[in-house]
């Protein structure tokens, strides 16, 4: 069983945040650990330090997705991170911690704003790649039929998962994107009508045969 002594050797290797995290749950910690837990915080301050800690936190939280929504609002693509921080500011963070949020901030919303886009890359590669996955997912569909006439979920699953990987690799872009969602609906449907003439096929010449 472990002592007073040894919850506090532990928890002096705390980070802030964990120690808030002990501290909304304490009354699930053992009389030992929660004593060991009162030495360590008054150490660092007391338990009004770790509160003032705690609303910093919700405060800078709020700050950050207040932030967050202001780009993914301004940012188009023909804006830049020079038209952004100059448009946004904050009473809460320095300078630099703004500058280096707005630059996470923009080059996550750029990442996503050009994987939503339509262009005619992706169009291209999006009808090929869904010629690829119909044939690819028609001769896996074909084959499960020929092997059991059975359709499981779990097979339907795997076969939307080949044809949306399949499209990606061609487009390049996720599902974010609407070409690809509407390339990949298609190529299952294909697979299934291509897996089913396979089957008929392969299952006519068995019983010439």
């Amino acid at each position: 069983m472990q002592t007073t002594e040894d919850f506090i050797k532990k928890y002096e290797a705390y980070s802030n945040d964990e120690l808030l995290e002990m501290h909304d749950s304490l009354q699930d910690y053992s009389v030992e650990a929660r004593e060991a837990f009162k030495i360590v915080i008054s150490r660092k301050g007391g338990e009004e330090n770790l509160i003032r800690l705690k609303d910093k936190k919700i405060v800078l939280g709020k700050e950050y997705q207040r932030i967050h929504n202001e780009v993914s609002r301004l940012t188009t693509s023909d804006v830049d991170i020079s038209f952004l921080k100059k448009m946004i500011s904050s009473e809460i963070l320095t300078q630099e911690e703004l500058d280096h949020t707005l630059e996470n901030m923009y080059s996550k919303a750029k990442d996503d704003l050009n994987d939503t886009e339509v262009t005619s890359h992706t169009i291209f590669g999006s009808v090929f790649g869904g010629i690829v996955a119909s044939i690819a997912g028609g001769i896996y569909m074909g084959l499960q039929l020929i092997y059991s006439p059975r359709i499981f979920y779990i097979l339907i699953f795997g076969l939307v998962l080949l044809c949306y990987w399949i499209v990606y690799l061609f487009a390049r872009k996720s599902y974010k994107n609407q070409s690809v969602i509407i390339a990949t609906i298609i190529s299952v449907v294909l697979s299934f009508l291509l897996g089913k003439l396979l089957f008929l096929i392969v299952g006519d010449q068995g019983s010439i045969q």
